[in-house]
């Protein structure tokens, strides 16, 4: 199942393997139930209209985006040689959690195809594809995605 979120004249408007559904639809809700529970309500309720208008990104404002960072082995490498701390970073790798923070708040993600923001103050701006979870109030992954995640190093 591919769900998308899209801009129409109403508003944003969720779709399901490209029809819309209803407009009362919201992730939020929807990541209240079990992976069960929702690929059984996605299933009844994809009904509508060929989803033809622009692309969203899939998150609603109200919600956050969380990462986990400095989790490849490359990556350690590259943060390794980055610091100036150079045990900071094998402190992360170390752990016996993966390391969990804050990246954005749904209101500043912005969608395929749509521009992104840098600082102003900052220089060193890396892109850095990931795949993205989506993962519900049970902590089940009910989803995935492609993500850009930018990092401004000279900032970090």
């Amino acid at each position: 199942m591919y769900l998308s979120r899209h801009q129409v004249s109403t508003g944003p408007r969720w779709a399901l393997d490209g029809r819309y559904l209803p407009e009362h639809f919201r992730l939020g809700s929807w990541l209240q139930l079990s992976r069960a529970s929702a690929s059984d309500f996605l299933a009844t309720v994809a009904t509508g209209e060929a989803a033809i208008d622009t692309l969203l990104p899939p998150v609603e404002p109200s919600q956050e985006v969380w990462a986990s960072g400095v989790t490849y082995l490359r990556s350690r490498e590259a943060r390794t040689a980055e610091s100036e701390a150079k045990d900071i970073y094998e402190k992360v790798y170390e752990a016996p959690r993966p390391e969990l923070f804050l990246k954005s708040t749904g209101a500043r993600v912005v969608g395929h195809g749509m521009k992104i923001r840098i600082r102003a103050d900052a220089s060193w701006n890396v892109p850095e594809p990931e795949l993205t979870l989506v993962v519900n109030a049970g902590l089940e992954i009910v989803g995935f995605t492609a993500g850009n995640d930018v990092s401004s190093r000279d900032i970090e």
